[in-house]
């Protein structure tokens, strides 16, 4: 997955902005480090983990992983898709706003 999402990126990076966001429960600071060490993935990532005594920042229902959304400059969304190797219509929809 992170391979797939990082040739994405390669791809696209000098004309949209990429940003990931973790999902998921985490013990400690610790722990969340060393998954972001080991995720691979070249873009900005987010963290949306929840532990104990720390909530998640942002709940907007998504229920899949990885979720692909793509937000046009109004702020509006123009694209969304989910889970791993089903990115043509990400890239085509890339390719129709890149410029």
């Amino acid at each position: 997955m992170a391979k797939e999402l990082n040739e994405i990126y390669n791809s696209y990076k000098d004309k949209i902005k990429f940003i990931g966001i973790i999902e998921g429960y985490v013990e400690n600071q610790k722990e969340l480090d060393e998954y972001l060490k080991n995720s691979k993935i070249l873009f900005e990532q987010i963290d949306n983990t929840k532990s104990q005594g720390k909530p998640e920042i942002l709940n907007y229902n998504m229920y899949c992983s990885p979720a692909k959304i793509l937000i046009g400059r109004s702020g509006k969304v123009i694209h969304s898709s989910c889970g791993g190797g089903n990115s043509y219509e990400l890239i085509q929809k890339l390719d129709s706003i890149k410029n």
